[in-house]
């Protein structure tokens, strides 16, 4: 990370959204987690930050619990969204991969994560609604007073 700090900078003007991954069968990246998203925490209120666990397939051989994905959840209130790892299904060739079936895998999760930045603008508009109504009633009734 450290050589490409300079990047950080601009990455972070106008971002909409924080993306941190870590995976189900690598405990570091996730007790990393939290120093990256305290490093992240400079972008401000307006930066929706969504945790993506990768390997969810394999599940099983997890060094995560569940109970600690949720105190997760909890603690940082950012939502984790899972998704596996895996292959799709192969050409008739046999060489390559089916694309379009692997549309079909990888879908959900990308519809989660749309949802997700589309609740997270309208929070962002509603509150700019409000804020912006409320100087105007500001405005006006210090024009009355004088």
């Amino acid at each position: 990370m450290k050589k490409y700090d300079h990047l950080l900078p601009a990455c972070r003007s106008n971002t909409n959204a924080a993306v941190f991954v870590f995976s189900f069968t690598d405990r570091s990246s996730f007790d990393d987690l939290p120093s990256k998203m305290n490093n992240m925490h400079g972008s401000g209120d307006g930066v929706l930050k969504v945790a993506v666990a990768t390997r969810f397939d394999q599940f099983l051989h997890s060094d995560i619990t569940e109970q600690e994905l949720r105190e997760f959840e909890e603690q940082w209130s950012v939502p984790v969204l899972k998704i596996a790892n895996k292959d799709g299904p192969r050409l008739s060739d046999g060489r390559g991969l089916d694309g379009r079936a692997g549309i079909l895998d990888v879908a959900p999760f990308l519809n989660t994560l749309a949802e997700l930045l589309w609740q997270h603008e309208q929070n962002l508009a509603s509150r700019q609604v409000s804020r912006n109504s409320s100087n105007s009633s500001r405005n006006s009734a210090d024009r009355r007073i004088r």
